[in-house]
């Protein structure tokens, strides 16, 4: 009966931490995107990130969703990479600091 009430202890904690951890992500986020507004989109036309960037852009907010498309025509919509690299947000990536 012990073990029982151990293992549901520990599942509970284990629960508990995940959902503590979660919040904190979602917070995290929201904080970047209200104090981060100019983000500087980096686009390869390759997944390996090869050679310098097909296009770079400022996005206003990072949270694309490009299952049937690409972030812009010069890119395929397969088989290519991106990066926001963040500069002066030294909360949310630590740079500059």
């Amino acid at each position: 009966m012990k073990k029982q009430y151990l293992r549901l202890f520990a599942l509970f904690l284990v629960l508990s931490i995940a959902f503590v951890a979660v919040l904190v992500l979602l917070n995290s986020t929201a904080y970047a995107q209200e104090n981060c507004p100019n983000w500087q989109g980096n686009y390869w036309n390759n997944q390996t990130f090869s050679g310098n960037p097909t296009l770079v852009r400022t996005d206003p907010a990072i949270g694309f969703n490009w299952v049937f498309g690409s972030p812009d025509p010069s890119i395929p919509v397969d088989h290519f990479s991106a990066r926001q690299p963040i500069y002066g947000c030294r909360w949310f990536c630590g740079a500059n600091g």
